[in-house]
């Protein structure tokens, strides 16, 4: 309901029967545990006012295979979505600054995480222990060699049929087949900003 501005710790814990939750325009925080271990859950729809997700308000949700987290959202608590298994992909946009440890860890059906930041929102913490895969697509400027113990990847194209990805950790910049663009002082390669940093082609 829009008057309801928010609601109290572990307050639908356990609820087991629990299908669908839509959030209130008014809410600005899912506070801890709201909705733990709910494992009917199939449909989260988080409006776009939400701020913060705090510690565990998702935990142990394993029902429902896909979540947006919209721009609103500037954190991500410990544990947060721990254990949602289900879940395949995950963006997080560039608002989000802080993410907890083990935020979406034991989430084996993970394929595909993106983060349109350009630094570690963990701080060096892995979020994302026992998932699938094992590397973030992030913005070429990103300036961090972890992201939530991910792997950091850009990816772009460099001309006809010609791909590049970096690897942000080990600082390798792979350029594969196709004809690669005349890069002149006024046309740049995309990975331009990695410049002073690229060990390895």
């Amino acid at each position: 309901h829009n008057q309801i501005t928010s609601i109290g710790e572990g307050i639908f814990e356990g609820c087991e029967q629990l299908g669908s939750v839509t959030i209130g325009s008014s809410i600005q925080i899912i506070p801890t545990k709201a909705f733990e271990n709910c494992v009917s859950l199939n449909e989260i729809l988080i409006p776009s006012n939400i701020k913060t997700i705090e510690s565990y308000a998702f935990n142990g949700c394993s029902n429902y295979t896909s979540i947006s987290i919209p721009t609103s959202v500037v954190s991500i608590g410990t544990n947060a979505f721990n254990g949602n298994d289900g879940l395949t992909t995950l963006l997080l946009y560039k608002n989000v600054t802080t993410v907890g440890k083990d935020a979406f860890s034991n989430i084996e059906t993970m394929k595909t995480v993106e983060y349109q930041g350009e630094s570690d929102p963990c701080e060096n913490e892995n979020a994302f222990v026992n998932s699938e895969t094992q590397i973030a697509k992030v913005p070429i400027e990103y300036s961090s060699t972890t992201m939530c113990g991910l792997i950091p990847m850009s990816y772009g194209s460099c001309g006809s049929g010609c791909t590049w990805n970096y690897n942000h950790t080990s600082k390798l910049l792979t350029i594969n087949d196709g004809t690669m663009t005349d890069f002149t002082e006024t046309k740049q390669p995309e990975w331009q900003p990695q410049i002073n940093n690229i060990e390895k082609v």
